[in-house]
C-alpha cells in the first residue's frame, strides 16, 4: 500500500491520503505515517 503525503504549507502540516485506517496497517505504512508526522509535525 502506497500512501500519499501532501504538504499543507511550506512550514507545517500535511494530509495523508490513499490509506485505509479501517483495517490493520503493516509496519511499512506505520513507518511512513510516523515519518510524515516527524517531518510535517501535524498530519
Amino acid at each position: 500500500m502506497m500512501l500519499k503525503v501532501s504538504p499543507l504549507t511550506p512550514s507545517i502540516g500535511a494530509i495523508i491520503s490513499k490509506v485505509s485506517l479501517n483495517k490493520d496497517l503493516n509496519i511499512g505504512v506505520i513507518e511512513q505515517i510516523y515519518s510524515a508526522l516527524i517531518k510535517h509535525q501535524v498530519v
